[in-house]
C-alpha cells in the first residue's frame, strides 16, 4: 500500500506529525468554543477528510463533487440536533502523529 511506503521516510514522518499536531490543536480550540460536536475527536475529523476528499473509483468526471461532499460532511460536525455515534473516535496519535491534546 502506498501509505506504508511513506511511513519509513523521516521527512514524511516529521511532516505527518506536524500536520496531525496542528489539526489536533485546531480541533481542541473548536471544542472549547463549542463549534464542533463534543463526541467527535480530531482523529474522526482527519479520517473524515481523507474519506470525503478521496476520488471514488469508477465515478464519471463531474459527478463526484468533493466540495459538495465536504460541505455535507462538515455540516455534520456542528453541534445541535445530532444522532449518538457508535463506538469511540480515534485519537490523533493513532493516525501517525503525536496528539498534543487529551480527548475523552
Amino acid at each position: 500500500m502506498a501509505w506504508d511506503a511513506l511511513r519509513p521516510d523521516p521527512d514524511n514522518v516529521r511532516l505527518r506529525r506536524s500536520l496531525v499536531a496542528a489539526i489536533d490543536r485546531m480541533w481542541a480550540r473548536a471544542l472549547t468554543e463549542g463549534a464542533v460536536r463534543p463526541d467527535l475527536t480530531s482523529g474522526d475529523f482527519m479520517l473524515l477528510l481523507a474519506r470525503v476528499l478521496r476520488p471514488l473509483p469508477g465515478v464519471p468526471s463531474g459527478v463526484d463533487d468533493p466540495e459538495r461532499s465536504l460541505a455535507i460532511a462538515l455540516d455534520g460536525l456542528r453541534p445541535g440536533l445530532t444522532t449518538p455515534l457508535p463506538g469511540r473516535g480515534p485519537a490523533a496519535d493513532v493516525l501517525g502523529g503525536r496528539s498534543e491534546v487529551a480527548q475523552d
